[in-house]
């Protein structure tokens, strides 16, 4: 990685903008793991309290002297006194997750910091370039080859990020596919008139349902599917500017400072189409399942 001289990194307004870029990016973390936990929480307690209050009506329903093993178990006053303590922790929790979510807005609150910090974070690039044109040729080069090294980890960092969030949209589908599976199995065994064949398909009709509604919340918010599309379009239109680097170059060489802002201007422009939309992306996706 090329290092950039005192000259450039001790001057106020890399310093400022770089102070900046850290700050916004620090809350933006803090924010989207805020997001994140809080989301998982009512999510997860949702889909817990529905199974939970299945499995009591389930319960209910059962013949407590005809049934046997694990329905009797069910059935039974100390794991049905269990269950609605369970199922009250669950609601208090999804409660808790879901007054958060709608009081403080964390997700808002991380896609604003997100978008300042990516801001923040081309002013430095820009920076760089403005001030060492303003030093001498040597560290206008030394810039160049920075900026240079900039563009190809902004390529990877789409690269990688289109490919992880692909990756997890397409696991989603898997998981629904194995629970749907599941559920179409246990009803073709069905006709064995087989007990534990009626509980395994009494379970899977109480928890697959519940479970399958929190897969499609979790994908919802996520937005994974989405922004593995926006992320491989924006890599190709910078692969596409990238393609003209030796315009770049020559006006490095030339200590051309407008023609080498006119290249970093059109790198700018896609990095923050794909900023916005995430913004965009996020925006539509719902607060809460």
């Amino acid at each position: 990685m090329t290092e950039l001289p005192e000259s450039i990194t001790g001057h106020s307004e890399f310093q400022a903008a770089n102070k900046e870029q850290k700050r916004f990016g620090t809350d933006a973390r803090h924010q989207q793991a805020s997001y994140k936990l809080n989301i998982k929480m009512l999510i997860i307690s949702t889909a817990v309290s529905a199974i939970v209050g299945g499995l009591l009506l389930y319960g209910m329903e059962a013949d407590a002297e005809g049934d046997e093993g694990l329905v009797k178990f069910i059935a039974g006053d100390v794991v049905q006194s269990l269950l609605v303590g369970l199922q009250a922790i669950a609601l208090g929790i999804a409660g808790y997750a879901g007054f958060f979510l709608g009081r403080h807005n964390p997700k808002d609150a991380w896609i604003r910091s997100r978008i300042k910090a990516e801001d923040y974070r081309l002013r430095r690039a820009k920076c760089v370039l403005e001030l060492s044109h303003a030093v001498n040729e040597d560290t206008f080069r030394t810039a160049g080859a920075w900026f240079s090294e900039f563009v190809e980890r902004q390529d990877n960092h789409l690269k990688t990020s289109a490919a992880l969030r692909a990756n997890s949209s397409r696991s989603y589908v898997v998981v629904g596919g194995v629970l749907a599976g599941a559920v179409a199995l246990a009803g073709g065994l069905a006709g064995l008139q087989l007990k534990f064949v009626a509980v395994l398909i009494a379970m899977l009709g109480v928890c697959a349902p519940a479970l399958v509604s929190a897969i499609n919340s979790w994908a919802a918010a996520s937005a994974d599917d989405a922004r593995a599309d926006l992320h491989n379009h924006s890599l190709t239109l910078l692969r596409d500017v990238s393609a003209s680097e030796t315009v770049f170059k020559k006006a490095i060489e030339d200590h051309d400072l407008p023609g080498a802002l006119a290249y970093a201007d059109r790198v700018f422009e896609v990095l923050r189409a794909d900023h916005r939309g995430f913004a965009e992306i996020h925006s539509r996706s719902a607060q809460t399942p």
